[in-house]
Formats: structure tokens, sequence, C-alpha cells
């Protein structure tokens, strides 16, 4: 949830330099038996093993990767969130003070950012939080 929101404000803050920053939306990666056999309790296993079929190889989310990094379709696009079909995630309309919900669709296909992240409030109290841990170390 962090990197969405901090996305947007790195964008911005970078533009000047011509910096782009984007983010993938990740749902989820297919792990190996290796680290399968560390999840603790048998919930944990079963969850994963029901899962594991649905989710992407690590290679086909480096596919991803590799493409936005490298691709001339988005050699300027900055300050998005992109799925993992290589679309630029869509913008909600979201309206101060009105409480946004989410369409069940937009989500099952992460076609539309999530509302939390555009808000403005919540990009420059994460971004402050950001900074703030990590003062020392720049």
């Amino acid at each position: 949830m962090a990197l969405m929101i901090l996305t947007l404000k790195m964008a911005e803050v970078f533009s000047e330099e011509n910096i782009s920053v984007n983010a993938v939306l990740i749902p989820g990666i297919k792990q190996s038996k290796e680290s399968g056999k560390k999840f603790r309790g048998w919930q944990w296993w079963l969850i994963a093993a029901i899962m594991q079929p649905f989710l992407r190889t690590p290679a086909r989310m480096a596919e991803t990767y590799y493409t936005i990094c490298t691709s001339v379709e988005f050699r300027d696009v900055s300050g998005q969130l992109v799925n993992i079909h290589n679309q630029v995630m869509g913008m909600p309309d979201i309206v101060q003070g009105v409480e946004y919900k989410a369409n069940p669709k937009e989500l099952w296909y992460m076609t539309e950012v999530p509302a939390y992240a555009v808000r403005r409030e919540n990009i420059e109290n994460t971004w402050r939080i950001a900074t703030d841990l990590t003062s020392g170390y720049l």
C-alpha cells in the first residue's frame, strides 16, 4: 500500500530531474518448495498450496518488470501503477468527504488504483513517515 502511495509522491518530487517512478502491482508469486516448507502450521501450508496454481511464476513477473523498464510504451509514463497485464491502472474519481466504494470487478481485474492511494493526506503522511525513517541513511 505504501509503495503505491510513495510512487505518486516520488514521481512528483523527481519529475524535475527527469526521473520516472512507477510501481507494479504484484498479486502473488509462486513459491519454491523450499519456501513452502518454512511455513509454520498446517493452515499456512494449506493456504499456500491452494493458491499456488493461480499465482505467477517468478519468470513471468520478471517479464512484466522487463517490459515496463524497456518498452517504448512506458518511456514517458511516471507516477503510475501498472498491473500484471502491463496496463497502466486508472486513477479513481474521488470527491473530498465522500467515501469511495471500490467496484469488485475493478479489484479483480486490477484496472483501477485504490482510492486511498490518491488521497492527498495519505500521500503526505506516508511521505513524511518514509523521509523520517530514512533521513539518517540518505
